[in-house]
């Protein structure tokens, strides 16, 4: 049987309006691994694009990691269509912290936006916004916004584009490497690295290759084969990118990770079992 077409981020969200979370206990922030008291606005989004059969965009559970992705990868928008994600200029309503990230939604209306500078947006972690609806902020529902209110527009790519130019070990006919954990953890200084089996050291080199063509990750001129602090900076940038909490993103890769990276990258570098 033919499977059917998935729908897109509107319709996609548009099946979520009327959610309600209790005490920040949601599916959408759970699926990403974050616990305690958090905000979920996000999370959220990242369920409807992964619904809507996106791969390898960045995880906007963390909005400044994506909003950050999207400036360094010509995303950003002046001018919203539907399905583009909305960056506000003020944080999730229930933010602890002075300083919380940019709350997010996803355009769903235009219709208005050249006449007096307004659209509509599907969003979790808000109230209805009306007069007689719910008032806890812990709701997915559908918002009219303003110019105003908006940090940026960001277009989501259709599938991650690795970045151009890097050497890939399939280009250069040679056999793409088995990395484990182990391998890396046994090269995290020079002084290891120097002593290391040559295969650990090529376990390290493939994986900073990976990283340094990866469109999340900014990471140029590594110690060949040293996984270092400058190494581990950049793993956790690739955690972050992918929705890992970031106190849990230490840039100490773990199967699972390494599989991840592996998959991103199209197993140009290494595998990862």
């Amino acid at each position: 049987m033919k499977k059917d077409k998935p729908l897109s981020i509107v319709e996609t969200a548009s099946t979520y309006l009327g959610y309600t979370a209790r005490q920040n206990n949601n599916t959408f922030a759970i699926s990403t691994g974050y616990t305690g008291s958090f905000q979920w606005d996000g999370s959220f989004v990242d369920r409807v694009l992964r619904e809507s059969g996106y791969n390898g965009v960045p995880s906007h559970a963390n909005t400044i990691t994506a909003l950050s992705f999207y400036t360094k990868n010509d995303a950003l928008r002046r001018v919203p269509r539907p399905g583009d994600i909305v960056f506000y200029s003020f944080s999730a309503q229930g933010g602890t912290a002075t300083f919380d990230p940019p709350h997010i939604g996803i355009v769903t209306d235009v219709s208005r936006w050249r006449v007096d500078g307004a659209f509509k947006a599907i969003e979790g972690q808000v109230n209805a916004g009306q007069p007689k609806g719910p008032l806890e902020e812990n709701g997915v529902y559908e918002r009219t916004r303003y110019a105003p209110d908006v940090l940026t527009f960001a277009r989501m790519p259709w599938k991650l584009k690795l970045k151009k130019g890097m050497p890939t070990l399939k280009k250069n006919n040679s056999e793409v490497p088995l990395v484990i954990p182990a391998h890396l953890t046994r090269c995290m200084t020079t002084q290891q690295a120097s002593t290391a089996k040559p295969q650990y050291r090529r376990a390290v080199e493939a994986v900073q290759l990976a990283l340094a063509s990866h469109p999340g990750v900014n990471f140029r001129n590594a110690d060949r084969g040293v996984f270092n602090l400058k190494s581990r900076s950049a793993f956790a940038a690739f955690q972050r990118f992918n929705g890992v909490n970031h106190s849990a993103a230490d840039g100490v890769p773990d199967e699972n990770s390494l599989a991840l990276l592996a998959e991103q990258t199209n197993l140009q570098f290494f595998r990862a079992e």
